[in-house]
């Protein structure tokens, strides 16, 4: 029977454990019958002395009698568990995720599947598999458990089909899942979440309901599964948040367990605590630890003989926000000065840095999972099991074990002692450089490789910490493991030091000279600046495959600046590939212009209407205004302690309107000094969203409290909403009439007109995200976005749905329109912001940076092109949408184009289009004139004559033609007897030569007797009156390869002798002008399908259907091996002017950039379709394709132009101009010297 116990502060209601199974699919848990006793009744019960508080203590299933206050909570997750067979319970630290399950589900499985249960608890650690195999080892033998232990994607799957019986009923708690992320080795993290995802589906497919799995992670961890995909949708539906006690729930966990010990509370002490614990974060642990410690004193003190826990020791205590920390101080006080410096290394030793702050992200402390023997002091041994009884510490078995492990008892130590936070503050880059450290010594235990060993600035910083006096005696310096791995990278540090040192030393032996001395010392430097060249690219690279573009960026700017130095270049040394490589790929992928920073996440960023000013907020209350350069406008304001949420400027930008975490809002007048000034009511939680009117006279919010506000300029509530469905409000939005408030909470999307009430939620055709975290107005009121789980979702006001934004991996937190309507912007979990048009299609690539979640996005209105970005790194990002590697996009509207030429001068562009017509272009991209038409079919090829005066073309209509640059004909056009695939001017523009495709009636034999389809490829010579001064050049057959049939491809040599042939018959043909074939035929496995001369005219490069590209001396010499990279057949070829480079395109979509040995330089550009043409710009500089149907795009590729290209991205940059790292600093020097130095 479950009494009503009355205290001093009125009567309240217990909550017990009782379980009503009110149908298949829906559990409640009861309160049963209430007899309320009054206080004295309560003191006559017995009395039990022992503490029934837990303390730092974890809850325990033996401790469900004593755990009050969730059952509305394990109402829900029971429900979730009857729909699914796993969950992932989320929450933030000291929210009480472990306990719930422990002391309130196990305990209900218990009593509801008795003997059948099998109740499986674990946490990850850095081996999960090898954590489940110890979990079976209570009801499995060694050889049984095994199965466990194996590293393998099944491995969870087989554990349930070998060992659960079939009447069983198995319950799997993988507790603090963040662990994985934190703890595991990355290799084993991916296998263990690619089993558990199999398991999950297995249990699915056969509707296995007898299999029930719960992780539990702390909420801020949840941007870490945005890597895997089918993690995500198998959680999905699935992923309840426990929230914060409500008060009648905490007046519960509060005086429930002492008054089953026969204990109440003196009158007005549980109004206290509950008022001292209000916003504060994660406060059950530290309500137990003082509620525990409240109990002990009063024993000890024997006050508690009258039943009644006094407000005076509490306040005594320190309350719940000192309690913790003073009894910690007394603890740590009482020991000796020795003992004091090993409890030091003790704690110092059970901290990670949760996140590098070298890599501009945010740092926090959390706890670290220590194996015994790492405490192998004597002292340390004695001072560690002091702090384990007195519960500050926590050992996973009783006895001292080498096996054995030890943690922190809670997190909120690291928080609330302030000394242990101090000591984390002072040595977080020591500990961050010890735990690197570890992480790699662990992989060079099992490798021993020399690889795995330090080099460079890490072996020297981690030289310099061995050696400091400081870090021994505070952290206790390194394991013996660790000094070996620091040993042996010392070791190979100076063998290569002493083979250097022999190396000059033997230069000067054998010349005997002191001149051959400084020859040598000055090839060294030399050679170790050209080292550094290359590190600086090798730095650059993996820094982009880190999404770090910037940094990437600036480490390439830094290798292209040591490589213009003389004694680098000296005597004729070329720029490596690699440095090429990287500059060429870190200015395409990088977009972001400026970067500013906060000491913590940001939370949101807001742009004013026109343009010229920034708003951001963070999660300390901070708010910071910026113009648009990144330059900080005035002093931070200050809006409380608590997060900022939401921000808003007023359309005449003299306003801004701040929300906080707290409920609070708060408005700053802009005009002059910025004054805060609060509003006249509150929200009863935290404000997600604000927005105002397009006329500027109302401002609406909504929060947590589910309720939308609408308030008056001066902050004066006019008229609250409530929206009855228990949902907090994510977004609010005006329409543009100011007449309707957009909102969206839970699944759905709301509407309130002004001074009606409200109306019914919008019918959306497919359905919403399972939660959406925003929604928002376009600009001009036709449209909504709404963003949640992976998708952007567009929607008319009728609930049609538009289109779909797919890409994002994760939740997708962020959503906005451009002030034209034209665009989106979104960003998520997946720490990437993108762009996408109104039909769904992504503009551009992903903008990625952050090195976790993106928080909050908006457009800069005056601009379009400028996207902001905040996250949870604590920075904000600027970034320019425009491509500055592409120099010119040319668009020929709707029509299809199918070949492009560029002008010797540089100054036009001539397009051929699938409609048989020509167009001219200037190289602005503008059209001149109106299009040439002459061509009754498809134009395939064109050509500009050497002094740019004249334009022939080539078409499926069997002629060829001339043209003026002012579309004119010129003469009657050569016609062939079948379609023309390729056309070139001779090197003196006297000669044209055209490549045809000669279809015949009948197959005939080749030479080597196999049977050939179509008909012979000819070559035709004729000169600009079209008469042919030599009979047609045969020798290719038709295509061995379907669809092959018009592959022709001429090219005459630069030098004027020779012409060069490729044909779908695979081979490639050298002739001279009399159309005498020189030599034999050089050999491709597929058909030919490009041709190009070198510059010197000694090579000859060819393009195949078997994705190969090859380079031929003029006797048919292979030079290299065929450079193999395209994925489809390799359709166009250009050399650079200066001979150095070749640019291939191909059926795959992509363009690549080769040097003459085969590397490619950069990665690929990407077209959406088969690029048929491509040429190197006259100067070089560019490279010019065409592969999207009707664009034709001009591409940066010189190392000149790509670096003032690379300069004038960071030139705003803070990076840039406030250099702290070397790159930034050869970067900037780079920049000022060869690109701003005019």
């Amino acid at each position: 029977m479950t009494q009503k116990f009355p205290s001093g502060d009125g009567e309240y209601d217990q909550s017990i454990h009782d379980v009503s199974v009110v149908s298949s699919q829906n559990v409640t848990f009861n309160q049963t019958q209430i007899i309320q006793i009054s206080v004295e009744e309560i003191k006559t019960r017995k009395f039990i002395v022992t503490s029934p508080y837990k303390g730092l203590k974890k809850f325990e299933s033996e401790d469900k009698d004593r755990f009050f206050g969730r059952d509305q909570f394990l109402t829900g997750l029971v429900n979730e568990l009857e729909q699914t067979n796993f969950v992932l319970l989320l929450g933030a630290s000291g929210s009480g995720k472990s306990s719930v399950i422990r002391a309130g589900l196990i305990p209900w499985l218990v009593e509801r599947q008795g003997s059948q249960l099998m109740n499986l608890v674990f946490t990850p650690d850095q081996d999960p598999f090898e954590s489940l195999y110890a979990s079976l080892l209570g009801n499995y033998k060694q050889s049984e458990a095994k199965i466990a232990r194996v590293v393998k994607e099944d491995t969870l799957t087989q554990v349930v089909r070998s060992l659960k019986q079939q009447d069983s009923y198995w319950f799997i708690l993988i507790d603090q899942f963040e662990e994985l992320f934190t703890t595991t080795e990355p290799s084993k993290r991916d296998v263990f979440i690619k089993s558990l995802v199999q398991l999950v589906k297995t249990l699915d497919k056969v509707s296995d309901r007898s299999v029930k799995v719960v992780a539990t992670m702390r909420a801020d961890f949840l941007d870490r599964l945005s890597p895997y995909a089918n993690l995500i949708k198998v959680t999905d539906q699935h992923r309840p948040i426990i929230a914060e006690m409500q008060l009648d729930e905490l007046r519960l966990a509060i005086e429930q367990p002492a008054a089953h010990h026969g204990v109440v509370f003196e009158a007005g002490l549980v109004k206290q605590i509950i008022d001292d614990v209000q916003g504060q974060a994660g406060y059950l642990p530290l309500l137990q630890y003082t509620l525990n410690l409240l109990w002990e004193t009063e024993v000890q003190s024997q006050s508690i003989e009258d039943r009644t826990l006094n407000i005076s020791n509490y306040r005594q205590l320190g309350g719940v926000r000192g309690a913790l920390q003073l009894h910690i101080d007394q603890i740590y006080g009482a020991l000796s000065e020795p003992e004091k410096l090993a409890a030091q290394r003790i704690f110092l030793k059970l901290v990670s840095i949760g996140e590098d702050e070298e890599s501009g992200t945010e740092w926090k402390p959390v706890r670290r999972r220590a194996n015994r023997p790492e405490f192998s002091d004597s002292l340390e041994q004695t001072v560690l099991m002091e702090l384990i009884n007195q519960n500050l510490l926590v050992s996973n078995r009783a006895t001292d074990s080498p096996e054995s492990t030890i943690e922190i008892a809670h997190e909120a130590l690291l928080i609330s002692w302030t000394t242990l936070n101090t000591w984390i503050k002072e040595n977080r880059q020591a500990i961050t450089l010890r735990n690197r450290l570890n992480d790699d010594v662990e992989q060079w235990k099992k490798t021993k490789s020399p690889e795995d060993l330090w080099r460079g600035s890490k072996l020297e910083r981690i030289l310099e910490l061995s050696r400091d006096l400081g870090f021994n005696r505070v952290l206790g310096g390194f394991s013996p493991v660790a000094n070996q791995f620091i040993n042996a990278s010392k070791k190979l540090r100076d063998r290569q030091l002493r083979r250097t040192k022999i190396i000059a030393i033997v230069g000067f032996v054998l010349s005997g000279l002191a001149t051959t001395a400084a020859i040598v010392a000055t090839y060294q430097f030399q050679q170790a600046e050209r080292g550094r060249m290359e590190q600086y690219a090798a730095t650059a690279e993996a820094l982009l495959a880190n999404e770090q573009p910037v940094e990437a960026l600036i480490n390439s700017i830094a290798g292209v600046g040591l490589s213009k130095k003389w004694f680098v270049k000296f005597p004729n040394h070329p720029v490596p590939v690699s440095v090429q490589s990287s500059l060429l790929d870190t200015v395409r992928m990088n977009r972001e212009e400026n970067r500013l920073h906060h000491e913590t996440g940001v939370t949101v960023v807001r742009v004013s209407k026109d343009g010229n000013y920034l708003a951001t907020g963070d999660r300390e209350g901070t708010i910071r205004l910026w113009d648009l350069h990144g330059h900080l406008i005035g002093q931070p304001l200050q809006h409380g302690q608590q997060s900022v949420e939401a921000l808003a400027f007023s359309p005449d930008r003299q306003l801004l309107i701040s929300g906080s975490e707290d409920g609070t809002l708060m408005r700053w007048n802009l005009e002059g000094k910025p004054i805060a000034i609060p509003f006249k009511d509150r929200h009863q939680g935290i404000v997600a969203s604000i927005a105002f009117s397009s006329d500027g006279l109302q401002i609406a919010s909504g929060g947590a409290d589910t309720t939308v506000r609408l308030w008056d300029r001066q902050g004066n509530p006019i008229n609250p909403f409530i929206v009855n469905e228990g949902y907090s409000i994510n977004s609010v939005s005006f329409a543009l009439n100011s007449n309707q408030i957009l909102f969206c909470y839970g699944r759905r999307l709301g509407f309130w007109t002004l001074g009606n009430s409200l109306g019914e939620p919008l019918a959306l055709e497919s359905g919403m995200s399972p939660f959406s975290y925003n929604c928002v107005f376009s600009p001009d009121g036709s449209r909504i976005a709404t963003s949640g789980s992976e998708t952007v979702k567009l929607w008319n006001l009728e609930g049609k749905s538009i289109a779909i934004l797919q890409g994002h991996q994760g939740y997708v937190s962020a959503v906005g329109f451009s002030s034209d309507n034209q665009k989106i912007v979104s960003g998520g979990a997946d720490k990437t912001v993108r762009v996408w048009d109104l039909q769904g299609n992504q503009i551009g690539l992903p903008l990625r940076g952050h090195q976790r979640f993106i928080t909050s996005v908006d457009f800069v209105s005056k601009d379009k092109q400028i996207v902001v970005s905040g996250s949870d790194d604590g920075s904000v990002r600027l970034w320019n949408l425009r491509d500055q590697s592409v120099g010119l996009v040319l668009s020929a509207g709707d029509k299809l184009v199918t070949a492009v030429a560029v002008s010797p001068n540089g100054k036009y562009f001539v397009t051929g289009s699938q409609e048989g017509m020509l167009h001219l272009w200037n190289a602005n991209g503008s059209s001149i004139g109106t299009p040439f038409k002459g061509h009754q079919q498809e134009v395939t090829s064109v050509a500009f004559s050497p002094d740019n005066q004249t334009i022939v073309s080539g078409s499926l209509d069997q002629s060829v033609r001339l043209w003026h640059l002012n579309g004119s004909k010129i003469g009657q056009p050569l016609q062939h007897d079948a379609p023309v695939t390729s056309v070139a001017f001779s090197p003196d523009g006297k000669l044209i030569a055209s490549g045809v495709f000669s279809r015949s009636e009948k197959d005939f034999k080749g030479r080597d007797g196999e049977l050939w389809t179509g008909g012979n490829h000819t070559i035709t010579l004729s000169n600009l009156q079209g008469k042919r001064i030599a009979p047609p050049f045969t020798g290719h057959y038709g295509s061995q390869a379907s669809n092959n049939d018009k592959l022709m491809s001429v090219a005459f040599s630069l030098d004027g002798k020779y012409l060069v042939s490729g044909s779908g018959d695979g081979t490639v043909r050298l002739w001279n002008l009399q159309g005498n074939q020189i030599g034999v035929p050089f050999q491709h496995k597929d058909a030919v399908s490009a041709v190009a001369f070198s510059p010197d005219s000694k090579i000859i490069a060819s393009a195949s259907y078997d994705k190969k590209i090859r380079l031929w001396d003029l006797q048919g010499q292979l030079i290299k091996p065929p450079f193999g990279g395209h994925e489809e057949p390799v359709t166009a070829i250009a050399f650079s002017p200066d001979g150095k480079y070749l640019v291939s395109g191909s059926g795959d979509g992509t363009v690549r950039l080769w040097d003459l040995q085969g590397n490619q330089i950069g990665a690929p550009f990407q077209h959406k379709n088969t690029v048929t043409s491509i040429a190197f710009s006259p100067d070089g500089q560019a490279v010019i394709s065409n592969g999207d149907q009707n664009k034709v795009t001009w591409s940066w590729v010189s190392s000149d132009k790509l670096l003032q290209i690379g300069c004038e991205q960071l030139r705003d940059h803070s990076m840039l101009l406030n250099p702290i790292t070397e790159a930034a600093r050869e970067a900037r020097y780079t920049c000022d010297q060869y690109v701003w130095a005019d």
